[in-house]
Formats: structure tokens, C-alpha cells, sequence
């Protein structure tokens, strides 16, 4: 039985019609590979979509947004907005000191004292309560006319107001000391001479006190004559510089 082929290739057919003449070959199936890089190996797109994750800066460099600037890691010139989620700034235990850090407005989240801190005015200072302020109060002891009281005073520099008070009777002298400074003096003064009669109020400021340490408040009176012990609430007030 004689083979019939069904299907003609173009070229065979411009042949079978005297169209085409000329030794022929059957064409051979090439592969060619073409290797590039994104960018390739650089360059300018209007824009660029991304279906998946994307990688910016693997090995280092910068990333920069609306601008040529470079002085970060990522640079923004313009709004940040963040939709369905939130901003979680830097987790440190201190306060940074690299002077790439230490920029005027610069933020991050102290685990150590939980709370947010902003660097301003050339210090680290606690962030929230809109007006800097920081109250501590603790009851102390006088004895003989003399009580002191510590407190804590976190990173920054601040005017630090005590406001405490001592029942006496007749005293010469009455004074308020905070971290080593004089702050009240009051000339002397004939009380009543029934203990808890007569309650003298203190009050005291000194200003920029350096944070991130203790420091000591104490009052000292000076009586005639002398009560045993007597106690008194003492309240410290810090409003941040």
C-alpha cells in the first residue's frame, strides 16, 4: 500500500508548484540563552511592580525615596503612611550615642525605663505627659531636726522642685537642700510649742539637674528645743529643660 501524507509544509508546497527550487534542509530547533540582571546591571525605571518579596539593599547600601540624599540607610523625602498596621520605632536598653543617632527629633523605645524617648535640644528625654514632667513622693523621717530623701532622676537634664513641710515648734534655722544645693533658708521663727501644732511648709527648685542617677533632697531644722522624731511626706517635682 502506498504511503499518502496528508499535511505539506509551505516550503514543500512552493516546490511542488515550481515556486521555489534549490537544495533544501530541514531547519534544526536552536536554543538561545540570554543573561541580564535586574537592574542591568543599573538603571533608571518610570516604574517597577513587584508580585512578591522584594529585597532592597542585601548587602549593604542605601535606600532613598523621592530624593538623591544619602546620610541613612533609608532616605524619605516626604509623608510616611502606614495603612493596617503600626510604627514600631527601635527597641534599645539605653540611650544611643553614635553621632549618626543623635539627631534632633530622633525617637526610640527604652525597654530598660519602658517608656518612648525623643533626642532634643542636644539630650535624651522621656517622651508623653506633653509637658516633661516627672512626680515622685516618698514619707521620710525627721530626727533631731534633719531628714533626707533619695530619688531617681532618669536620663536628661532638669529643674527639680521639692515641696515637703515639718511640724515644729520654736526653730532657728530651717533649710532645703537638693543634690548638694541650698535652696530654702528661712530665718528663725518662735512656733507653738505643742508638737503638731505648727506646720512649717518647704519648698524648693534647683535647675539643670543632670538625669540618670540618684540624687539626695533633705531639710534640716535647727529647734529650740529639739522634738523627737516627726514625719513628713516629701514630694519631688522634674520638669524636663
Amino acid at each position: 500500500m502506498k504511503n499518502i501524507k496528508k499535511g505539506f509544509t509551505l516550503i514543500e508546497l512552493l516546490v511542488a508548484g515550481g515556486l521555489l527550487s534549490g537544495p533544501f534542509s530541514a531547519a534544526s530547533a536552536e536554543t538561545h540563552t540570554l543573561q541580564t540582571y535586574y537592574p542591568a546591571p543599573t538603571g533608571i525605571y518610570n516604574t517597577v511592580t513587584v508580585t512578591s518579596n522584594t529585597v532592597l539593599g542585601r548587602n549593604g547600601g542605601i535606600v532613598t525615596v523621592g530624593s538623591s540624599a544619602n546620610a541613612s540607610e533609608l532616605n524619605v523625602n516626604g509623608p510616611v503612611k502606614i495603612n493596617g498596621g503600626v510604627l514600631v520605632p527601635a527597641r534599645l536598653s539605653a540611650d544611643p550615642t553614635a553621632s549618626s543617632q543623635l539627631v534632633e527629633g530622633a525617637i526610640y523605645y527604652n525597654t530598660t525605663t519602658q517608656k518612648h524617648r525623643i533626642y532634643s535640644a542636644g539630650i535624651w528625654k522621656d517622651m508623653g505627659g506633653g509637658s516633661g514632667v516627672l512626680v515622685d513622693s516618698g514619707l521620710v523621717t525627721e530626727s533631731g531636726g534633719s531628714s533626707t530623701k533619695t530619688f531617681f532622676l532618669p536620663a536628661g537634664t532638669w529643674k527639680v522642685t521639692i515641696i515637703t513641710g515639718i511640724e515644729s515648734g520654736t526653730f532657728d534655722k530651717l533649710t532645703l537642700t537638693i543634690d548638694g544645693t541650698q535652696v530654702y533658708t528661712s530665718p528663725g521663727i518662735a512656733g507653738d510649742p505643742v508638737p503638731g501644732t505648727n506646720w512649717i511648709p518647704l519648698v524648693g527648685s534647683k535647675d539643670n539637674v543632670a538625669g540618670n542617677r540618684n540624687i539626695t533632697c533633705s531639710f534640716n531644722a535647727v529647734f529650740t528645743p529639739v522634738w523627737g522624731v516627726v514625719p513628713s511626706l516629701m514630694t519631688m517635682i522634674a520638669t524636663a529643660k
